[in-house]
């Protein structure tokens, strides 16, 4: 008898397993500029603040490598009760593969005895961990199928996560009709395991430290098919308030930072209750924007070249992918933090408090001034 596999598993790159490719945008080398103007980080965390001085937050030239849709070989399994895990002849798709958080449940993949059911004709994969995060979604997700739709408009079906059809946020779904896929053309992963007769995906569109290929933010911004709604009032100086009720990380002194920014001149707008075209709008039309360190900036994708942003996030907290979208759109950064509440040590998750006067610094750095 042969002897069981470990959770030690063999995982090989996209390309690695392709079975067809097709270039979707070229290779090229970029340079990105100092976007970040103004940091309280040091604060914090000195040694992290340096980090991000040195390694982040500064002008660089980044090579993009060449984005293929690539096609797996007919048989790749998806494991819709696992995650999304894929498996090619028992090799884990690496891209679809987190290392320390899927090692808990490995051996029950490999193990697995779920039911399969077979998936004919051409699909392109848009689940994957991380998948229920709207910044995952927006800013690495959906991009593939856009990307599939320039090369090969109406050939895919796209297989996306079954709770997107009853989940409490429509958005998901609401930003792919944006783009002129509807739900007649969805395949709905629930908990079994899909064989597909033709799997496709995109390769990757980012590089670390995060910066999003060129050509891929420019197709989001110009490919939209659905008629774009004039922005609201007074948008063009927008903050973006996160509920207090949304996994935390939300601002404890919100009276008070309001009454800043109202001084200041910038409209609250609650903008993940807002209809995915309606961000859209919102985005496309402000100047500057302040709003909690997470996925509600996704939506910088849309933001005119040079937009100002003033991000807020508790204590040394990290997270660069919005820097990122702001290197690609030549903007201006301030990154402001505050002091966690007492007792919580997980930055994740911990409300904060922001000095009234350091948010006032942070957007006169940025080169914000009233109307």
């Amino acid at each position: 008898m042969a002897e069981p596999r470990t959770a030690i598993c063999e995982s090989m790159p996209l390309h690695s397993l392709a079975r067809h490719e097709v270039p979707v945008f070229n290779a090229m080398r970029v340079n990105l500029p100092r976007v970040c103007v103004y940091e309280n980080v040091r604060e914090f965390n000195q040694r992290f603040a340096a980090h991000l001085l040195r390694d982040i937050y500064i002008a660089r030239a980044v090579t993009f490598d060449r984005v293929d849709l690539v096609t797996m070989p007919a048989g790749t399994i998806v494991h819709g009760d696992a995650d999304h895990l894929t498996t090619i002849d028992g090799i884990f798709l690496k891209e679809q593969l987190h290392q320390d958080l899927h090692a808990p449940i490995l051996p029950r993949v490999m193990a697995s005895t779920t039911p399969i059911m077979e998936v004919a004709g051409d699909v392109l994969l848009l689940a994957r961990f991380g998948a229920l995060t709207w910044g995952h979604w927006l800013g690495e997700i959906l991009p593939r199928a856009v990307a599939a739709e320039l090369v090969a408009p109406g050939k895919y079906r796209f297989a996306v996560p079954a709770v997107y059809r009853e989940w409490v946020n429509p958005n998901h779904l609401a930003s792919l009709r944006a783009y002129g896929i509807g739900e007649d053309r969805l395949i709905y992963l629930g908990q079994h395991r899909y064989k597909f007769e033709r799997l496709a995906s995109v390769s990757s569109m980012w590089v670390y430290p995060y910066a999003i290929h060129p050509a891929a933010l420019a197709l989001l911004r110009v490919g939209l098919k659905q008629n774009i709604p004039p922005a609201p009032q007074g948008a063009r100086a927008a903050a973006l308030l996160r509920p207090k009720e949304e996994a935390g990380r939300y601002i404890r002194n919100l009276d008070e930072t309001l009454a800043i920014l109202s001084i200041k001149g910038i409209t609250p707008f609650p903008v993940a209750t807002l209809p995915f075209i309606e961000q859209v709008a919102l985005f496309r039309e402000a100047r500057t924007l302040f709003g909690v360190l997470g996925s509600n900036l996704t939506g910088l994708i849309y933001s005119p070249q040079g937009v100002r942003t003033v991000s807020a996030a508790p204590g040394d907290w990290g997270d660069c992918f919005f820097h990122g979208l702001l290197q690609g759109q030549q903007g201006v950064y301030a990154d402001l933090r505050g002091t966690p509440a007492d007792g919580h040590t997980d930055m994740m998750t911990a409300p904060f408090t922001l000095s009234p006067g350091q948010l006032a610094d942070a957007l006169d750095a940025v080169g914000h001034h009233p109307a």
